[in-house]
């Protein structure tokens, strides 16, 4: 088996995005990353068009665009 590629990050504003998507696809499979909700159905078509010809897909789907912490990141 070969080895696994690092977990993609991008800091962009201040913030350190993981790219959950670019990581699945460096290890060879299909992978899609989806930030506008109109291009879900889309996305999930071809996923399944993947997955009818044998492969599996993986699409990642950003609901927000800023990081949500809980209590926890501030201590309180």
């Amino acid at each position: 088996m070969g080895e696994v590629p690092p977990l993609k990050v991008k800091a962009e504003n201040g913030l350190v995005r993981i790219l959950k998507a670019e990581a699945v696809e460096a290890m060879g499979e299909y992978a899609e990353r989806v930030e506008d909700p109109d291009e879900i159905a889309p996305a999930l078509k071809r996923a399944f068009k993947k997955n009818r010809s044998g492969r599996p897909a993986y699409i990642e789907v950003i609901c927000c665009q800023y990081p949500v912490y809980g209590m926890w990141i501030r201590g309180g």
